[in-house]
């Protein structure tokens, strides 16, 4: 393995092999330092380091030598280190050996437990160029997939339309508040006011967005791309209680779709998804307006537990950090110790991995990029 997709991540962070070894290497495609072997000595000059560790958590040398002979093997393989990107990832266990190119430049660092590190990874999966994409208002709902250069509609059998659909004729309409408004040239809708309907009303379009959600799902977690969503915010507020799709923005994209063209329409998601920077600063905006109130959290004790069970939105951690303990999925207790060992693991990895998993967005910031200063971990939950 030389890249890496989510399906690949997803079975390596299911991983729990009992002896896990995650090595991170920066690595050069050409010039003296392949024609040197710099980065095998790198490598040979890390696993004696691991070696050391491994007989100081009692394992015998034969054992050790068992374990690491895919490195040693590797260490021989001249053809494997030429033309090499920025970095490389290596993944260990009694399994047999994978190896991850990396685009950018990692620290070297290793990683014995029981599961991978995987945290350096989730930049490779976090800039996603393709999303979903649901238009709402009061007479038709479309749903499509998109890339940086196209949107594509697609066709979802019985997608339900209007609250008639689901709840029958008795429906009726109320008073929508909006305004026109240009942008880029274009006159749009901007909503405003009450809304498109009123709040007794709104059983009914969770009805009509539940069944919605029970259309679309299956292929909203096929893919798990970013969903975007195209209404009026009231609009947006009641669908978003129905939906149960993880990866769906935090805010909408407030222009009555009606009024858009195909094109139009791309050019303002594009916005918002090219290349989903957005997302980071909407989060942090976030976690500054709710910092006050359960929406938030700025402890691992808080942060492990709501990561593992899915509730974290958005997910701070200073890049420099690193946080070793044991967490007991079936009591959800949590105990934070100060050093690495063969009976812990990397609580950080942990939360990042999980909320990825989840669905969540994971930003690993410097210090000076946290929302808020003086915390070394920030969550946004979902509830």
């Amino acid at each position: 393995m030389t890249t890496l997709n989510e399906r690949q991540f997803r079975m390596m962070a299911e991983s729990h092999e009992g002896r896990c070894l995650s090595i991170y290497l920066p690595t050069h495609s050409s010039g003296q330092e392949v024609l040197h072997q710099e980065d095998q000595k790198r490598l040979k000059n890390l696993i004696k380091r691991i070696e050391i560790d491994l007989e100081r958590w009692g394992y015998s040398q034969p054992n050790i030598n068992h374990f690491l002979a895919p490195l040693a093997s590797l260490l021989r393989d001249n053809i494997f280190w030429r033309n090499r990107t920025k970095s490389l990832a290596l993944f260990l266990t009694v399994g047999g050996l994978q190896t991850v190119d990396l685009s950018y430049k990692v620290e070297m660092s290793y990683f014995l437990a029981h599961d991978y590190y995987l945290r350096p990874l989730l930049p490779l999966l976090s800039h996603e160029s393709s999303y979903f994409v649901l238009t709402l208002n009061k007479q038709e709902i479309k749903f499509y997939r998109g890339n940086r250069e196209n949107l594509e509609m697609i066709e979802v059998p019985d997608l339900p339309q209007r609250v008639e659909d689901v709840v029958g004729a008795d429906y009726r309409e109320s008073t929508i508040g909006y305004h026109r408004q240009k942008i880029g040239g274009n006159s749009y809708t901007i909503y405003h006011g009450k809304g498109e309907w009123q709040e007794d009303q709104k059983d009914e379009l969770l009805e009509l967005f539940r069944s919605l959600d029970q259309k679309i799902l299956p292929i909203l977690n096929k893919e798990q791309w970013p969903l975007f969503v195209v209404a009026s915010r009231e609009l947006f507020a009641i669908y978003r209680e129905a939906c149960s799709f993880p990866r769906l923005y935090p805010e909408p994209i407030a222009i009555d779709p009606r009024f858009l063209t195909s094109k139009d329409l791309l050019i303002e998601v594009k916005k918002y998804t090219d290349p989903l920077n957005d997302a980071r600063e909407v989060h942090a905006n976030l976690i500054r307006q709710y910092q006050f109130t359960p929406r938030t959290a700025f402890s691992w004790a808080q942060v492990i537990p709501a990561a593992v069970a899915g509730q974290v939105e958005a997910l701070f951690i200073q890049n420099t950090i690193q946080c070793w303990g044991v967490f007991d999925r079936n009591t959800f207790e949590l105990r934070i110790q100060d050093e690495p060992n063969v009976t812990n693991t990397s609580l950080d990895n942990l939360a990042a991995i999980q909320v990825y998993l989840h669905g969540g967005n994971v930003y690993d910031v410097s210090s000076n990029q946290m929302p808020l200063e003086g915390h070394e971990v920030i969550a946004l939950m979902r509830y």
